[in-house]
């Protein structure tokens, strides 16, 4: 098989197969394609079909080429070829009416090294013909001085393109249609306006990156609309494109759906039109329009005039007032999210036939008036920064708006919040209700902790109060268990859930199910421990009782045996989650009873102190983990402190006090049996003489 190239306009003979077959075959340019291939078998030619031509580089420069202008290189040009311009200064008024690449070397203003197309009136560079499938393309020069710097048609290309210093327009979108326009990288400044698109033209599948529409005396970009025609600005992709410092608006459109704005700016624009100067202005006009997004828009120090009324930074309405009342328009579906507009009278305007705008994420601050709405529907304008911690919203805000909640800071992340956990015993008695669980939480805003016992969680949400919670642990099961709290804040824009607390261990303990020993037999040895600081003795002082009478009673003297023993002795040993009570002289077990937060709880009834004398008697406490041994000295008013002694019984002890027991010798002892003996026998005598 051989390819013939439709432009060598020769007769080609080709040969193939296993045998020799000649077949004369012409080569005319009424082939639409550039290259073909023939096939051939022993009977002639079998068929001829078009394929993927290679783009052919045609060279212009001013001396030395194949050709010396620009127009000439086009015109020995076919579809997919590439004309490369040489550094230099060429005339304008070029025709690029064929889907080819004209590329220059640079599009600086140095002629020595860049491809500069240069005039002083009508149109630089005109392009047409392009199709989805195959583009006009410009790259990488310059277009200065003309009227209009290039009259793009559909499916243009200006990739690296700078069009500048142009009496109207440095790019002008006259057509009809001008569907498929892009732009990369280039830069649209110093014109009158930066791009236009005529009042009756329309515009769609747009997409522009990378590019500056900046310095122009009036805009950066303006589309206009007839409100007697139907034109259409849609499907327009604009991605890191700046409107800056353009003289009366950065950006300008009468016709806009299905547009997506990603990080744009349009600063310092706006400040010298006479009046309502703007940054970005969408000035919507007879129509139904829908779906505008703003990613991350910047409008610094932008709107204005030279008088009033001052126009937004931003201003976006549908016009439906006045003498557009007749044929309004109406906009849905427009959303701002992220970025800032600052430094202006007025921040952002929207209203007229919008509905539904969301306005979030963005800074809004530095202005008179942070957003206004101009008669439209409600504006949700939630999660922005307005400037301030607390701004007065009386006066930055007006109409139809929806602004809380807000960001407290600028710099619109959530604060991270931290939640630490403390036990008050590392041991309790189940079922005790004194004994808690505390949650910190920094910093100190309004929320509610979980608490949880190995995961599950414990009761509901507690609301922190004074930057804490706590939560009674007695419902917590008999066992060792793993307590951890999570704090939730209220302002969950704001403030961060807290990750997860470190975990507290408590262990849940009941009682013995027989009492520990006494660790004594009777007074006497009681009174030798204490004595020797095996048993340390509680001072009254320190032990917080009440025997339920009004007054209280905290020095544990004259005690009323009919009225309840209450209160709390410090006990040091953490192990201990009971300890057991006796009463001396003879050790009788009055009960067992909890410890918490280091105090044991003790609650002596009636019943319990009645079964003691009156008098002075010892409370022995002994830790049921530890072993650990207190006592404490008290006394039972002997009237029973209201008048009546306690009855006898055989249950009631002997009077027990703290004086030291009186030591006989053996001859003493042996005396005082004798004495027994003798006084014995006397009364039976005189039982006998006195009968």
């Amino acid at each position: 098989m051989r390819r013939l190239d439709r432009r060598a306009r020769y007769t080609a003979i080709l040969v193939v197969g296993a045998g020799v077959a000649a077949a004369l075959i012409t080569a005319t340019p009424a082939m639409a394609a550039s290259t073909y291939t023939v096939t051939s078998t022993d009977d002639g030619i079998s068929g001829i079909s078009a394929v993927d031509a290679q783009a052919v580089s045609i060279v212009v420069c001013q001396d030395g080429c194949d050709y010396t202008t620009i127009a000439a290189g086009i015109a020995a040009a076919a579809e997919g070829d590439v004309i490369e311009v040489a550094a230099g200064t060429y005339v304008g008024g070029i025709a690029l009416n064929k889907p080819v690449t004209l590329r220059g070397a640079g599009n600086g203003g140095d002629p020595s090294v860049d491809t500069i197309i240069e005039g002083t009136s009508g149109n630089g560079i005109t392009t047409s013909n392009g199709t989805a499938e195959s583009r006009v393309t410009i790259e990488n020069l310059r277009v200065t001085g003309f009227g209009s710097g290039v009259v793009a048609g559909s499916h243009t290309t200006l990739d690296r393109v700078v069009s500048t210093a142009n009496s109207s327009y440095g790019i002008n979108l006259s057509g009809s249609d001008n569907d498929g326009l892009r732009i990369t990288d280039s830069t649209i400044s110093f014109n009158a306006t930066g791009v236009k698109l005529g009042s009756a033209a329309s515009g769609r599948d747009i997409e522009i990156s990378d590019s500056h529409f900046d310095d122009n005396t009036k805009n950066g970009w303006y589309a206009d609309k007839s409100t007697s025609g139907d034109s259409q600005l849609d499907d327009v992709t604009m991605t890191r494109a700046t409107f800056d410092r353009n003289g009366e608006k950065g950006f300008y459109a009468e016709k806009l759906s299905n547009a997506t704005f990603t990080d744009v700016t349009a600063n310092g624009s706006g400040h010298d039109r006479a009046t309502m100067g703007n940054g970005i202005s969408i000035n919507l006009k007879a129509g139904d329009y829908s779906d505008i997004v703003f990613d991350n828009l910047t409008a610094l120090n932008s709107g204005g005039g030279q008088g009033a009324p001052l126009g937004a930074a931003v201003d976006i309405q549908a016009r439906n007032d006045g003498s557009y009342a007749a044929n309004p328009a109406t906009l849905t579906g427009l959303v701002l999210d992220g970025g800032e507009i600052s430094g202006s009278d007025i921040g952002l305007i929207i209203g007229g036939g919008t509905t539904g705008a969301v306005v979030t994420g963005m800074t809004l601050s530095g202005t008179v008036i942070a957003l206004h709405n101009e008669n439209g529907g409600r504006i949700t304008a939630t999660h922005n920064f307005w400037g301030s911690a607390n701004p007065d919203f009386s006066t930055i805000v007006s109409g139809d708006v929806n602004y809380s909640p807000w960001w407290k800071s600028a710099e619109m992340t959530a604060q991270p919040t931290s939640v630490s956990l403390a036990l008050s015993s590392p041991t309790m008695p189940r079922g005790d209700a004194n004994t808690r669980a505390v949650a910190s939480v920094a910093p100190a805003v309004q929320g509610a902790v979980q608490f949880f016992d190995g995961g599950a969680p414990l009761g509901g949400p507690v609301v922190v109060e004074g930057g804490a919670a706590s939560i009674a642990l007695g419902t917590l099961g008999a066992g060792s268990h793993s307590i951890t709290a999570q704090f939730t804040p209220d302002d969950t824009m704001d403030y961060l859930e807290s990750p997860v607390s470190d975990a507290r261990t408590i262990v849940v303990n009941v009682p013995n199910p027989e009492p520990v020993p006494a660790p004594a037999t009777n007074s006497e040895q009681l009174q030798e421990q204490i004595q020797s600081g095996a048993v340390p003795t509680i001072p009254p002082s320190s032990f917080n009782a009440s025997d339920g009478s009004a007054a209280g009673n905290t020095d544990l003297q004259s005690l009323d045996p009919s009225k309840p023993l209450q209160g709390e002795i410090p006990w040091s040993d953490g192990s201990d989650s009971y300890v057991d009570v006796y009463a001396y002289s003879t050790p009788v077990f009055l009960g067992t009873f909890p410890v918490v937060n280091g105090q044991v709880q003790l609650n002596l009834t009636p019943a319990q102190l009645q079964l003691l004398e009156g008098g002075d008697h010892d409370l022995v406490f002994i830790g049921q983990t530890s072993g650990t041994t207190m006592a404490v000295a008290i006394q039972l008013a002997v009237d029973g402190g209201g008048g009546t002694a306690p009855s006898a019984s055989p249950q009631v002890l002997a009077n027990t006090g703290a004086s030291t027991p009186v030591h006989l010798s053996a001859s003493a002892i042996v005396m005082l049996l004798l004495g027994a003996v003798a006084l014995g026998v006397a009364r039976v005598k005189q039982r006998k003489l006195h009968p």
